[in-house]
């Protein structure tokens, strides 16, 4: 997870596309709308729950790539690059 952190507030702006694109429950995605305030905190809840869904196949490459579908390709380059000296497969 510390790799996203110079991506928060990009995935702040992108969470509820996010959180739909990584195919979170519709009842989840509104749930953390309800509870978070900040679009960060939303961003990362998001994630958090993606992550616990999924385990070890919530990677860096699974969610780049659905950065990328979802048009948000700078942020997909920039945690693939950050991600260059670890593998692509591993786990957030």
């Amino acid at each position: 997870m510390m790799q996203l952190l110079p991506f928060k507030e990009e995935i702040g702006n992108c969470w509820m596309e996010l959180g739909f694109a990584l195919a979170l429950p519709r009842a989840m995605v509104f749930n953390i709308s309800d509870e978070e305030k900040r679009s960060i905190e939303k961003g990362f809840a998001v994630l958090n729950a993606w992550m616990d869904r999924n385990g070890d196949n919530a990677t860096i490459g699974h969610l780049a790539g659905v950065l990328d579908k979802i048009g948000k390709k700078n942020i997909a380059d920039g945690l693939l690059g950050m991600s260059s000296y670890q593998c692509v497969n591993q786990a957030l």
